[in-house]
């Protein structure tokens, strides 16, 4: 009787382990679940940045540094990248490299001028963003009027740039950028300028 009453409580205890065991092994569980999760939070925000490609460039023997002189460049911009930022604003943006010459006047001009010989400017930044379809460079350069892109995006944008002689593309490529943030000017600025340094063979972030 003695004997039995002991093997009972032994019984008893046993599965008390057993069960301190199960809860034990169903908390580590739900903790590194917890961690699990926290780490993918963390990751998914690091991982938010901007992203910005250059494609389609294309640059002609008939371009040549010599010819970006005061007096002879302009910017011509079709359409515009985000809601609040309009085309001659991004238009306005743009700057060369340091490695070009510096401080060249660059006004925005309406497509067309160069065939009615309004603006007097030997050369110009045709830019047209969000096209709907691939535009080519001598498309863009021979504009007699506004040609219209998509409806912008409310975080990315696209750009086609040629930088036109007369109504000739003698270099030209695309930039498609995403802004991990709602987008500033300074974003346009970045994006469009990595485009015509990488454009004019003159470097870029990338």
């Amino acid at each position: 009787m003695y004997d039995r009453s002991r093997r009972r409580a032994r019984r008893s205890r046993g599965g008390d382990d057993r069960g301190g065991a199960l809860i034990w092994i169903v908390g580590g569980v739900a903790a590194l679940a917890v961690s699990g999760l926290v780490l993918l939070l963390l990751g998914g925000a690091e991982e938010r940045r901007d992203v910005v490609t250059v494609d389609n460039l294309a640059l002609t023997p008939s371009y040549s540094e010599s010819l970006l002189r005061p007096g002879r460049l302009a910017v011509e911009p079709h359409n515009g990248p985000f809601p609040g930022i309009d085309a001659a604003a991004a238009a306005a943006l743009l700057t060369l490299p340091p490695s070009l010459p510096q401080g060249l006047d660059m006004p925005v001009v309406a497509p067309g001028g160069w065939a009615r010989a309004e603006h007097g400017r030997l050369l110009r930044f045709a830019l047209l963003f969000n096209s709907s379809e691939p535009v080519a460079g001598a498309t863009l350069c021979d504009a007699r009027a506004p040609l219209t892109g998509g409806a912008p995006d409310a975080q990315s944008f696209t750009a086609t740039m040629a930088l036109c002689l007369r109504g000739q593309a003698i270099a030209e490529g695309r930039v498609t950028a995403e802004a991990a943030d709602p987008p500033t000017p300074e974003f346009v600025r970045e994006a469009l300028n990595e485009l015509l340094a990488r454009m004019l063979g003159a470097g870029g972030a990338n």
